[in-house]
């Protein structure tokens, strides 16, 4: 019996050799354009994720926020996690004093 081939959205990426990003978001509300744009693209790539999101305080370029996806769907999503993630680190750091 021969394998059936899944052709959903993360398998057919796995299986491309170069990944298409389709949108790369920037923080332009605090002048940040994107300074760590290619870092976040490059950990994209090297993870073959569907998106990647890079924080970065006080580092060699400033401070900078940047996302890289090959869904731009996701984008809503990542947001509701990192709302998650922020409530988490908010009552994390009440305790931790």
């Amino acid at each position: 019996m021969k394998k059936r081939r899944c052709h959903c959205d993360i398998c057919t990426s796995k299986r491309k050799t170069k990944m298409d990003i389709s949108i790369r978001v920037a923080n332009p509300d605090d002048g940040n354009m994107g300074n760590y744009d290619d870092e976040c693209e490059e950990i994209l790539r090297k993870t073959r994720a569907q998106v990647t999101c890079l924080i970065v305080l006080s580092g060699s370029k400033g401070t900078g926020f940047s996302l890289a996806t090959v869904n731009p769907g996701l984008i809503k999503p990542v947001a509701a996690a990192l709302r998650e993630v922020a409530d988490k680190l908010e009552k994390q750091s009440s305790i931790v004093k």
